[in-house]
């Protein structure tokens, strides 16, 4: 299967998908959804662009998940996000960090959900 993008548009209040580009990278937009899923999810989170937008920098696309879309389903799992605030990493409402997951729905609620999320 095909590897996509998915990150939260701010501005759009939707979800992105875009296309990866090499091991870490953000590649082309393929467009815009209110909900998606996903399975064999890996999270993406660049450092350097984390740390700036946490010391006051301006707003950028620096986190994603990445994985293969699945066909859609009612969100389950566990609430999984990324306030670059406040964490470097996704983390699931208790605060522990999150890599991966076998599947992560992406809500029309503007929500994401991880199911078996290590």
């Amino acid at each position: 299967m095909t590897q996509v993008i998915v990150y939260k548009n701010l501005t759009r209040g939707c979800w992105s998908i875009a296309t990866p580009k090499g091991a870490r990278g953000r590649g082309p937009l393929q467009g815009h959804t209110d909900a998606v899923s996903l399975v064999n999810v890996t999270f993406v989170v660049s450092a350097a662009s984390q740390r700036a937008v946490a010391n006051g920098g301006h707003r950028s696309v620096h986190a994603w998940a990445v994985g293969e879309i699945a066909p859609a389903a009612a969100p389950q799992g566990e609430r999984v996000t990324y306030r670059p605030h406040t964490a470097p990493d996704f983390v699931l409402m208790d605060g522990t960090p999150v890599s991966k997951a076998a599947r992560v729905d992406f809500a029309a609620d503007g929500l994401a959900y991880a199911t078996n999320p290590n």
